[in-house]
């Protein structure tokens, strides 16, 4: 069997793995997230018996890549949000370079169901080492960097009903 940490690493590590976000491979899918990066999963299943759901998913499960976004760039440093009503998850911000001037203001929805990205209304700032948070369907990104590199205190909401900010 392999290292049972193996999954709690993945959901800890830092969310400049932006493109390479997995995806548990089984048949009902479920998104979650946590705050650094999102993962999608639904029942597990053993390697050694197919036919019995396990409650969690195992480190001996299959990973599979989703779809990265369309004619973005990949990036660091951006936020990652899971929606439970509407079932999507929401990425915005980021650094394609990490350097002074590569800030993006993108806001992208992903259905883990059809395993698509959407763009969306582009953040009124590009800024990026940002976090954000969801409540009652809106996206809330507190603070971040901007293309100088300078933190700034700009507090900034999505709606996603109506693809505002």
């Amino acid at each position: 069997m392999k290292n049972k940490s193996s999954l709690s690493f993945f959901l800890l590590m830092p969310a400049i793995f932006l493109n390479t976000l997995n995806s548990f491979t089984f048949d009902k899918k479920t998104a979650v997230s946590d705050f650094t990066t999102s993962a999608i999963f639904t029942q597990a299943y053993s390697e050694n018996d197919l036919s019995q759901p396990t409650n969690s998913p195992q480190s001996d499960s299959i990973w599979t890549y989703i779809a990265r976004p369309t004619n973005t760039p990949d990036r660091l440093a951006h936020g990652v949000v899971y929606d439970p009503i509407g079932d999507m998850i929401y990425m915005f911000g980021g650094t394609p370079t990490g350097q002074a001037g590569s800030n993006v203001d993108l806001c992208q929805e992903y259905d883990p169901i059809n395993d698509t990205w959407i763009d969306k209304a582009l953040m009124p700032t590009a800024k990026a080492w940002i976090q954000g948070a969801i409540v009652r369907r809106k996206i809330y990104v507190v603070g971040g960097y901007n293309n100088e590199c300078s933190a700034i205190n700009e507090n900034a909401c999505y709606d996603i009903a109506t693809n505002t900010w």
